[in-house]
């Protein structure tokens, strides 16, 4: 005797392919990063690079991970360049991913974006 296997019909979906216009990229005092390890009320020059020649500002959030509370930076952006110096003034963990980057931009719009983690030590 021969086991059937139960396979309820429903029809697959598809996941659509993200599109994105550009890509943005994060330096921190100098270097590329995906983390930067920081210091209480010492700054940190934040460079974003975008590979479009947008001039326009941008919030950017970071959500607060371990209780830490989320914040947001404005950055001016000048022919895709943004550059800002930032302080933090609590110790915590932060993290910006794609999806907060693209938040309220329209889905023709989007970049593509490795993501960010932020540690902030005493």
């Amino acid at each position: 005797m021969s086991k059937q296997l139960y396979r309820p019909n429903r029809t697959t979906q598809v996941a659509q392919p993200k599109v994105y216009v550009g890509l943005m990229n994060v330096q921190v005092n100098g270097s590329a990063a995906s983390r930067f390890v920081g210091k209480r009320a010492v700054p940190a020059v934040f460079r974003v690079e975008c590979s479009l020649p947008i001039t326009d500002s941008f919030a950017v959030p970071l959500a607060g991970l371990f209780g830490a509370q989320g914040k947001t930076f404005m950055f001016d952006f000048v022919d895709g360049v943004a550059e800002r110096e930032v302080v933090f003034d609590v110790s915590g963990e932060w993290v910006v991913t794609e999806e907060q980057i693209n938040a309220h931009l329209p889905a023709e719009q989007r970049f593509s974006f490795a993501g960010l983690n932020i540690s902030i030590g005493e």
